[in-house]
């Protein structure tokens, strides 16, 4: 699994724009979480506006373009906080945000999600 934490936590107006050329437009009043990993880290940009993350069970979409060291996700339906544990890759099989899925979102192989993990990206070994 890949994991980020919740850095700041925003309110999007309806109609409001955000990632890099507002590639979205918000369709109604939300929440939105900035999380502190882009494509530098290994989020793949081909995720902006179609790929989804994980804050326990509830589903975040991702929303607007991947930048280089952050992602906004839609925390709308979830009871969230700054500093809560958000998954970006889910080792969990029925989850929508496994490598293989989102690999699949981004048109691309799972292996090469994983080969751009960030040298800089803690890594914790379990089992």
């Amino acid at each position: 699994s890949f994991s980020s934490t919740i850095a700041q936590i925003r309110q999007l107006n309806k109609g409001e724009a955000i990632g890099y050329n507002g590639t979205f437009l918000a369709p109604r009043d939300m929440k939105i979480g900035l999380l502190p990993a882009g494509y530098y880290e290994g989020v793949d940009r081909r995720l902006s506006n179609s790929g989804v993350c994980t804050l326990g069970s509830i589903n975040c979409p991702i929303l607007g373009r991947v930048s280089m060291n952050m992602t906004s996700i839609d925390l709308s339906a979830a009871d969230a906080k700054v500093g809560d544990e958000v998954t970006i890759f889910s080792a969990e099989p029925s989850a929508p945000n496994t490598v293989a899925n989102l690999a699949e979102t981004a048109k691309t192989i799972p292996y090469e999600l994983l080969v751009h993990l960030a040298e800089s990206v803690r890594r914790v070994v379990v089992g």
